[in-house]
């Protein structure tokens, strides 16, 4: 019997499932028959492949020449469909050599048409790979590149400029439903609607996947029902990965190796079972999911509950909530980029976990940035516990706020536009709590816009903890999200809460500002309305010198005096936090970026310089990679050589932001 994944794969656009956006971009420009170079990016299984393949099948039609449908009837369709006259290649096993092969054979052009190179896995190409690819790419004629990939932030923008990126989205959880309805009634299959909801959430969004489910549970019984998917699928395979976690948590690594000794299953498979298991216990556990989708049905709830006892006496022995030792118990378990997971890594790991679990050090914390502020505060913020109910944010924490958002304009032009408010005591929970939801909800949205916008990273966010005088323990997070998604992050927050027993009710828990303003004066007034919020709790008596005399830091960054107030009696660790997206671009930036609030510039923070400086660091940067092409292209077959270039070249780059040249006037040296 065919495979419903073979059988069932598209060989048109209409027959795409799910992908209506992409096949927009498409149909013109095969219409016209416009070559281009092509990057199909998405997660696996969404049909980067299958788009390529057809795009290809359609621009070398012999019967349908100007229509975006092959006629799948002659030589050219026949042939393409096979990968016939249609280079495909796999980046991961691509050498130079084999790269400037490829490039020396591409002007070609393979039976009078257009000839296409297809390389899948384009996130595997290496730097070099990609400069010597920009050759060919600036030129557009006889034959065209199609790239694939699942990680497009790995790819160049110097190669980004020059395609036609195709961005493929997940299926929803409705799409995925249909797409099985519609081959179950070509197969003459019966299901219950309960138990292709459950593939449907297996899937993460990928037609492949749930196709292949659908296959396995086919051939097994004469109805498709929950109970088979279950018992099929060995969706309660994480049972027996309990007592491997029981005994880390324990402390008893021998117990915990044993254990995996006697599993038949390959040492990436205990990983990724075991990664699940913690992942699945906390979505249960502290976030009170319940979706079908879980695997640990058959794992007791008393046992779950003692898991998750463990992990959050752990947390407070390292002073810090239970959601991160989750997520480093999980991220330790995961390899990263294309490192083989062995017995002997997943050994290693365990080790790791061991000595991590049971160390009395607490986890480290990331050390606030040395003040450059002009002149010494007057008043120093009075030492005192975060319970205290008169307790402020330091000078420090405000500083890294300014810095965090002013670095989101300067280097992409980005500027805060939404604001979310979480409202605990409404919501009837603790701080343990609601700190849990406010990451497991940031986190959970992120991946959803990374989701939407292909792969990029592009949510930012601050956060502030307190305990208000009028509204208990809130949680205020402001941050910026493209505006395309106004009306997608609105619904997502609903569909987010409504997961939760007793908080979709509370529709006054949680309230999201996002408006989608036009004006630039505005958007920048609402941005500093934002960052005021956040600093609000910075002590009013804490003052520094300026020419005008002391003055207070509240004063300077015109906070209104009904906002000011104290953090409250606040028990979690850092009342603070920056998203990881900007802390890790901060960390890596090429240019250094200026800070108005450190040096002392109080009178230019709101008036958006920033924006300004955006524009005058591409100006730079753009400069930068014109010569690093160029010294790549000049010093192609010597390397040392062209890394001792590319060496002298980013010395260039001062690292003092102060030393560059601007086409405005404050910071001009």
């Amino acid at each position: 019997m065919e495979k419903l994944t073979r059988k069932y794969r598209p060989q048109t656009y209409p027959e795409v499932v799910g992908q209506d956006e992409a096949i927009r971009h498409l149909l013109p420009l095969v219409r016209r028959q416009e070559p281009h170079h092509f990057l199909f990016s998405g997660g696996s299984g969404t049909g980067k492949t299958s788009l390529a393949l057809m795009t290809a099948r359609a621009y070398r039609c012999d019967e349908n020449r100007g229509l975006p449908l092959p006629c799948l009837k002659c030589e050219s369709c026949k042939t393409g469909g096979a990968w016939q006259g249609i280079e495909v290649y796999s980046a991961s096993g691509l050498s130079m050599s084999d790269l400037d092969e490829i490039i020396d054979l591409a002007p070609s052009g393979g039976w009078g048409k257009i000839k296409f190179v297809f390389i899948d896995e384009a996130h595997a190409l290496k730097e070099d790979k990609q400069d010597r690819l920009l050759t060919v790419l600036e030129k557009v004629g006889s034959c065209s590149f199609m790239f694939a990939t699942d990680r497009p932030e790995k790819i160049a923008g110097r190669v980004l400029d020059r395609v036609k990126h195709i961005q493929l989205r997940p299926l929803d959880t409705e799409a995925s439903i249909r797409h099985l309805r519609d081959v179950c009634a070509k197969e003459g299959l019966e299901y219950d609607d309960d138990a292709l909801s459950l593939l449907a959430d297996l899937s993460d969004g990928s037609a492949r996947k749930h196709l292949q489910a659908l296959d396995d549970v086919a051939g097994v019984g004469e109805r498709i029902t929950t109970s088979l998917v279950r018992t099929t699928l060995n969706l309660d395979r994480l049972k027996v990965y309990v007592p491997v976690l029981e005994s880390l948590l324990e402390g008893d690594l021998a117990r915990a190796v044993a254990e995996l000794n006697g599993f038949q299953e390959t040492a990436a498979t205990q990983a990724e079972s075991l990664r699940d298991l913690i992942i699945q216990i906390f979505e249960n556990m502290e976030l009170r999911l319940t979706r079908p989708k879980l695997g640990i049905i058959g794992v007791a709830r008393a046992t779950r509950a003692s898991i998750a006892d463990a992990i959050k006496m752990i947390a407070e022995k390292k002073g810090v909530e239970a959601a991160h030792v989750y997520h480093h118990l999980s991220s330790q378990l995961e390899a990263e980029g294309f490192a083989k997971i062995t017995d002997s890594w997943l050994r290693n790991r365990l080790i790791g976990l061991k000595t991590f679990l049971h160390s009395s050090a607490p986890l480290q914390q990331s050390r606030p940035a040395r003040s450059r502020l002009p002149g010494r505060a007057l008043k120093q913020a009075r030492g005192r516990g975060s319970a205290d109910k008169k307790a402020y944010l330091p000078k420090s924490k405000i500083a890294s706020i300014l810095d965090a958002a002013s670095f989101l304009a300067q280097t992409q032009g980005r500027l805060l536009n939404f604001r979310l408010v979480f409202l605990h005591d409404r919501l009837q929970l603790d701080q343990a709590q609601g700190t849990d939801l406010v990451a497991a909800c940031l986190h959970e949205l992120g991946m959803r816009i990374k989701n939407w916008s292909r792969g990029r990273d592009i949510l930012h966010y601050i956060y502030l903890h307190q305990v208000s005088g009028k509204l208990g323990f809130t949680t205020t997070v402001a941050g910026a999200i493209p505006d395309t998604f106004t009306r997608e992050v609105a619904e997502w927050i609903n569909g987010f809460l409504s997961k939760f027993p007793g908080l979709y009710e509370s529709s006054q828990g949680v309230r999201l500002k996002f408006d989608r303003i036009v004006d630039a004066d505005a958007c920048l007034r609402q941005h500093w309305r934002f960052l005021r919020s956040l600093c609000r709790n910075l002590d009013p008596d804490l003052k520094v010198d300026t020419h005008d005399g002391p003055k207070a830091i509240v004063d300077l960054l015109g906070i209104p005096e009904r906002q000011r107030e104290p953090l409250g009696a606040l028990a979690v660790s850092q009342p603070v936090r920056i998203s990881t997206s900007l802390t890790s671009a901060m960390r890596t930036e090429i240019l250094s970026t200026l800070s108005a609030f450190r040096d002392g510039a109080y009178s230019q923070m709101p008036s958006g310089w920033e924006l300004l400086e955006y524009g005058d660091r591409r100006a730079v940067l753009k400069n930068f990679e014109s010569r690093v092409r160029l010294i790549s292209e000049e010093f192609l077959n010597d390397p040392h050589l062209r890394d001792h270039e590319l060496h002298l070249l980013k010395k260039e780059l001062s690292s003092d932001p102060h030393l560059r040249e601007r086409t405005w006037t404050m910071w001009r040296t």
